[in-house]
């Protein structure tokens, strides 16, 4: 996606383009999962598990939701989680 694609772009750029996006369709677990992501390169931990648990709620049958949900439990999760 384009949100992504350009990761030496401007973080308030990204950040921008993504809450411009959820304005249109406030209801897509990729564009979440898209979120996530540029948040993912910024490494916001507490960030990155809202947009993904968000993509998750909003469609659970997201395989590649699930996917970055479990990557992120690997690196960034505590024994606990």
């Amino acid at each position: 996606t384009p949100l992504y694609s350009s990761a030496a772009s401007d973080v308030y750029k990204r950040q921008g383009l993504g809450y411009e996006a959820l304005r249109e369709n406030d209801n897509d677990s990729d564009l979440f999962l898209a979120i996530a992501k540029v948040f993912w390169y910024e490494r916001k931990a507490e960030k990155i598990k809202k947009w993904i648990k968000n993509a998750v709620t909003v469609n659970k049958d997201n395989g590649d939701a699930w996917a970055h949900l479990l990557r992120f439990e690997f690196e960034f999760g505590t024994p606990e989680s």
